[in-house]
């Protein structure tokens, strides 16, 4: 991982302190201890538990069920910066000594210089947990349940003994890995994963998840109800959004030189296309571009290629250059990512005012040789989601084959 330019000023700055005090400075920074740790931020009076693995080079490993984030530090004196991958987001702390650690988890994305408190300690090994016999559970859920803006999902909770793991699928993506505990009947489901602070807190019986609430970091908490069904399921997400008008798939984006290109059925002729509409602020359009990238390497065929429109939270171009070149170089992408223009739906709707609307970042439109789309897909379900993203992966090869294998007169 590289780091951004906010994490080479510190070491600049921890290079400067070094020389300016020598030993001085390293006797009096307290040496912290690798192994497990905890963290627990603070959500307005609800506490996020995070499970971490500090290694012997300074990096925090973030534990979200099988998902591991890892994270790049730097010390300077008794203060660290932890800075995430992708989003870039970070945490400024204090070391108080070679367990402890406290202060901020900064989001610069998000408006207002957006900050959690959180506290990180050393933990005993963190228990490794068997899923292989685990008791799975779906649910048909209500979130803001009775109001204008409900909304459905499906829960998705496996259970080994008294720890849980499992996701939340809603019409424009999924939770992604969350995972947590059982006591009695009160559970939670928890995330950290540099971009969202998500917690499901909830009374869990054999038959229901009630008296749920989910918080979004600081910003955002609503009520959800839940209620045992192993056949429920939402609509189905190749139908969501559609093509509203007769011709060409015609569209207009910046590339990272800034200059204008528009994609038109020259550019997808005697190819095959995926139009990805996405952010890099987006957990579940980093889970997508992933696997589309796995999909471009084993398929490795020039007639498939992939177009990334990202919409960004900055109003500075060159913030949302730097951004997409960033997300292009760490995700060692075989394609080429475009700027749409800010991370909003109806921004998004401009550039695409051929479909119905897109109510979801990410959306994916599929297009074949002579230019016709024959798919669209909104939102995304990653590997958190298990079964359905296996799904989605087989279909989405069996699609994208058959394209490959036609003949264009």
């Amino acid at each position: 991982m590289r780091l951004s330019f906010f994490f080479l000023a510190l070491l600049c700055i921890a290079g400067c302190q070094t020389s300016q005090h020598d030993d001085t400075s390293s006797a009096t920074t307290p040496a912290l201890t690798a192994g497990a740790w905890t963290m627990t931020m603070d959500l307005d009076g609800t506490s996020l538990v995070q499970h971490l693995t500090l290694t012997d080079d300074l990096k925090f490993v973030f534990h979200n069920a099988e998902e591991r984030i890892e994270s790049e530090s730097v010390v300077t004196s008794d203060t660290i910066y932890i800075e995430m991958p992708v989003y870039h987001t970070h945490f400024i702390g204090q070391i108080q000594n070679n367990t402890t650690i406290s202060g901020k988890w900064y989001n610069p994305r998000r408006s207002g210089n957006y900050s959690i408190d959180f506290v990180m300690t050393k933990d005993t090994e963190i228990t490794r947990i068997d899923w292989a016999n685990a008791r799975s559970q779906r649910y048909a859920v209500r979130f803001s349940p009775d109001t204008e803006d409900e909304y459905p999902a499906v829960g998705i909770v496996h259970q080994a003994g008294n720890q849980l793991k499992g996701t939340f699928l809603t019409e424009t993506g999924d939770y992604r890995f969350l995972e947590g505990s059982l006591d009695i009947d009160h559970a939670t489901l928890q995330c950290f994963d540099g971009s969202h602070v998500f917690h499901f807190n909830m009374t869990m019986t054999a038959d229901s998840l009630s008296f749920g609430t989910f918080k979004s970091g600081t910003h955002w908490s609503e009520s959800f109800e839940a209620s045992r069904n192993d056949s429920y399921s939402l609509t189905d997400p190749d139908s969501l959004t559609y093509q509203i008008t007769d011709g060409p798939f015609t569209f207009s984006t910046m590339g990272l030189d800034g200059d204008i290109k528009t994609f038109s059925t020259p550019d997808y002729t005697g190819k095959v296309t995926i139009i990805q509409i996405i952010g890099t602020w987006c957990p579940n359009c980093l889970d997508e571009t992933r696997y589309y990238n796995e999909l471009a390497e084993s398929i490795n065929d020039e007639r498939l290629q992939i177009i990334p429109v990202a919409f960004e939270a900055s109003a500075d171009f060159d913030t949302n250059i730097s951004r997409l070149k960033t997300y292009q170089r760490e995700l060692n992408l075989k394609f080429i990512p475009y700027l749409g223009g800010r991370a909003t739906k109806s921004a998004a709707n401009d550039v695409f005012p051929m479909l119905n609307h897109i109510m979801s970042f990410p959306t994916s439109i599929f297009i074949d040789k002579t230019g016709k789309v024959q798919r669209i897909h909104t939102g995304f379900y990653g590997p958190g989601a298990e079964k359905e993203y296996d799904a989605f992966k087989s279909s989405t090869e069996e699609l994208v084959h058959t394209l490959l294998a036609e003949t264009v007169l």
